[in-house]
């Protein structure tokens, strides 16, 4: 069984190659209030759900950020800035898989009244009303937000998204699904020095210890140089 059998995914000894048949990118946009904002998707005999604003990759688009500023601006009439990647999902399409990049984002401007898209005007799909939601609250817990993956990486993150869009700072995230995070342990204490032994007497210029047992020499450093001097002259006959 080698080469390619014709499956979206090729094997290789150490990875699974999959091929992506389309990418969308949609923004998690967050307004100068501290509100997510978002589309309430509504179908005849259906139940609402919410999602977050954004669509399909075109070729002509130079990057997915760029392909976010434009369909922004098509679906809300919007302008967005501090833009940074944060969530990617992937699910099974036709042959490949969907990507869905999302980024989080701070609404500059919005004008309903320049949007454009077919989508807006075909009753087939829905209607299109945008909701804000505020994010520093809980408050978003209870809204179907599809998909449900990215509902639960926002809770998750809520507070570090909206530093990122409202302050510019890029604190860590981490995965909706990840355990929560390990308090640091305490630092073990430093093992204690052993004490030093006394010193005895400096020789050429090294510091001796004092055998076990024994006390520190009392005397004067002259009086042990002079006995020193004594040990070592010769003994009178």
């Amino acid at each position: 069984m080698g080469g390619d059998s014709g499956d979206h995914r090729r094997r290789d000894r150490h990875h699974v190659w999959v091929r992506v048949v389309r990418r969308t990118a949609r923004g998690i946009i967050i307004d100068e209030n501290g509100r997510l904002v978002l589309f309430r998707r509504t179908f005849p005999k259906r139940k609402p759900y919410w999602s977050t604003p954004g669509g399909g990759v075109d070729p002509e688009d130079a990057s997915v950020e760029d392909a976010l500023h434009r369909e922004l601006a098509e679906e809300l009439g919007a302008v967005v800035d501090r833009v940074q990647q944060v969530y990617v999902t992937a699910a099974p399409r036709g042959e490949g898989m969907n990507l869905q990049h999302f980024f989080v984002c701070r609404l500059v401007s919005m004008d309903l009244d320049r949007r454009t898209g077919a989508e807006f005007g075909n009753p087939a799909k829905g209607r299109y009303a945008v909701e804000r939601i505020d994010l520093r609250g809980k408050k978003l817990a209870r809204y179907d937000l599809q998909p449900a993956a990215v509902k639960d990486y926002i809770v998750a993150n809520r507070q570090a998204l909206l530093a990122t869009a409202l302050s510019g700072d890029d604190p860590p995230l981490m995965r909706a699904d990840a355990p929560a995070p390990e308090p640091e342990p305490e630092p073990e204490p430093e093992p204690a020095r052993p004490s030093m032994p006394p010193i005895l007497e400096i020789v050429d210029g090294e510091i001796v210890g004092a055998p076990a047992g024994r006390t520190t020499d009392e005397r004067s450093p002259a009086r042990r140089w002079w006995d020193r001097l004594r040990r070592r002259l010769p003994t009178p006959s």
